[in-house]
């Protein structure tokens, strides 16, 4: 290749598989994009190699990035024998991916991104689209690549330290020391919303309550909803699910009665603007899951003034304190409960969030370089 000729002295070629680009790819999507459209500069001595989707190869950064379309699907055989190629074909010094789904066999020194083990503690097969032989198949396949993964690299981004302690606890022989603490920062768009008052709400006649994520068992949509059919018995509530149809979520929506279904609203594949309305315009954001490894819907529902109703697990607790109102996951009752109690109350205490990603990204290069 042309540019290996022209590298500065003492600087390297450093490979980023960010194949999840683009905002199609939900909240792994949407994290991509915050880390490349912040990542590069035109005085970086190194050389950087993006791996993308080939919808993206025509992005445009600075000369010392050169973007690799790479048309091989996440998850796959093919991913493991394709990127070694790459990363010896183009003389890689270093490869940073983006997901935990990095190669086994890299010939060059790793920098992986876990996001959570959610996979590791949730086995359920409603949620695959596949027979059980390759759900299985694709199980045993996540297993080898984690622990191999967490195993060969040199350092390990994870974005909280309940997702740290869980890998401590999960994979014992892990040394915890290069494991590394990066918290999560807000899209830039959100930050510019005049945020919404907080005066008390009394004198409303109806709710809307707001849910964003996928469908999936970790996410607990049973809990919401049966806490949205306890709340329809004694007030005008309405709720808005912000998320992809699948099998999963009709089987979460199937115990329901028809007359409860009337006043809950589907979105799928909405806008980055129209989010930003849905934030703005809700009442209150709730998120039932029984496990996350961050929670940027809550972190963007406060910064636009929205407040949150959580459940009490260890990583909301840490990135959020005491600016949200808790429930019992476990319980649809309390979940109802604490909803009506904070749709009543004025928040307490202002929330701020001064982390942009701009410092997500400055953390990250101390790592790599």
């Amino acid at each position: 290749m042309e540019y290996t000729k022209n590298l500065k002295k003492n600087s390297k070629t450093i490979a980023i598989d960010a194949r999840f680009y683009g905002t199609e790819n939900t909240g792994l999507g949407r994290y991509t994009q915050n880390i490349l459209n912040n990542f590069f500069s035109p005085q970086d001595p190194n050389h950087y190699l993006v791996f993308v989707n080939p919808k993206y190869q025509n992005l445009k950064f600075p000369g010392n990035v050169t973007l690799i379309s790479v048309r091989v699907k996440h998850y796959t055989i093919l991913e493991q024998l394709v990127l070694p190629f790459l990363l010896i074909k183009h003389r890689v010094d270093l490869l940073y991916t983006l997901h935990f789904n990095a190669p086994i066999f890299s010939p060059v020194p790793l920098v992986v991104t876990v996001h959570d083990l959610i996979k590791t503690h949730f086995v359920d097969i409603t949620t695959s689209t596949h027979g059980k032989i390759l759900f299985f198949i694709k199980r045993l396949g996540y297993s080898l690549v984690m622990k191999q993964v967490l195993s060969k690299a040199r350092s390990i981004i994870v974005p909280s330290l309940a997702v740290k302690t869980d890998i401590n606890n999960s994979y014992p022989t892990i040394n915890p020391q290069k494991i590394y603490i990066i918290k999560e920062a807000v899209d830039p768009q959100l930050t510019k919303i005049q945020k919404k008052t907080t005066s008390s709400k009394k004198s409303r006649k109806s709710y809307n309550l707001l849910y964003v994520g996928n469908a999936y068992p970790h996410k607990n949509l049973p809990c919401l909803l049966s806490a949205f059919s306890i709340l329809r018995r004694s007030g005008n509530y309405y709720l808005t699910l912000i998320t992809q149809k699948s099998l999963f979520l009709e089987s979460c929506l199937t115990p329901l009665s028809s007359e409860v279904r009337k006043y809950i609203i589907i979105k799928t594949n909405v806008t980055d603007s129209e989010l930003e309305r849905y934030y703005h315009t809700s009442d209150l954001l709730v998120t039932p899951s029984f496990m996350e490894g961050f929670g940027l819907p809550p972190l963007e529902a406060l910064t636009v003034g929205t407040p949150v109703v959580a459940s009490n697990i260890p990583v909301y607790r840490e990135i959020f304190g005491d600016h949200v109102s808790y429930f019992d996951p476990t319980n649809s009752q309390d979940c109802a409960n604490v909803i009506k109690k904070a749709l009543r109350t004025k928040l307490n205490k202002p929330f701020t969030y001064s982390r942009n990603w701009q410092d997500v990204v400055k953390e990250v290069k101390a790592i790599l370089i």
